[in-house]
């Protein structure tokens, strides 16, 4: 009877063993697994770099039709901007611009002061525009689609431009990127309406469309 009760007490041990080594396998399992998860999406996250916008080798231009006759062409003097991108993910990068509004430049000091005030940009009350993205799809080898959100004039609306010449290098011996963008805004949607003929949009003083080309490089600081 004792032996009896020996091997049933030594089997129920063994039982009991083996559920709990099991148990213990599988959330040691599980946290390898969890483990793993979490060492790939880190291992993604390093390979993206944060490059900064060099203003002294970029440009941001604005384009608009002039009495229906030609394309207008300014730029402004100061802006700013950060790209985080993985050469090898164009489609998970990001990136973000901001311009200072004031600094705009038409090659005309009295036009300028025009373009700040009320009937235009309105500097003083609106002293900044901003892009950032949120989608990115590749269109054709090296165009992709770059879809965000543009602040300007107190408003956001979302933008879709065309974003091309991505590379990457070095730049006065820094690890470098260099894109270029361009997308269109109606600014009588952004309740810039002066000189806007509601017939004729884009034939009367001054175009409702507006081109932004935005080319940058940007460096990793």
């Amino acid at each position: 009877m004792k032996r009896t009760t020996k091997a049933i007490t030594a089997a129920a041990l063994l039982t009991a063993g083996a559920t709990l080594a099991g148990f213990g396998l599988n959330n040691n399992s599980g946290a390898l697994e969890s483990t793993t998860a979490a060492t790939t999406t880190n291992t993604e996250n390093l390979a993206a770099k944060v490059y900064t916008v060099d203003p002294v080798h970029s440009n941001v231009l604005f384009k608009l039709r002039h009495s229906g006759l030609s394309s207008f062409y300014g730029h402004f003097d100061s802006f700013s901007g950060t790209v985080r991108i993985d050469p090898d993910n164009i489609k998970g990068a990001e990136f973000n611009i901001t311009v200072k509004t004031d600094s705009v430049d038409t090659n005309n000091t009295k036009r300028d002061d025009h373009v700040k005030n009320a009937d235009f940009f309105n500097a003083r009350q609106y002293p900044e525009a901003t892009f950032t993205s949120n989608a990115i799809t590749e269109q054709s080898d090296g165009v992709y689609q770059l879809k965000g959100d543009f602040s300007f004039h107190g408003q956001t609306h979302p933008v879709t431009a065309t974003l091309t010449e991505v590379s990457f290098g070095q730049s006065q011996g820094k690890d470098a990127m260099g894109f270029h963008a361009v997308f269109s805004i109606k600014r009588s949607e952004f309740g810039i309406v002066k000189y806007v003929d509601s017939d004729n949009p884009e034939s009367g003083p001054l175009g409702d469309t507006v081109e932004i080309i935005v080319s940058v490089e940007a460096v990793n600081r």
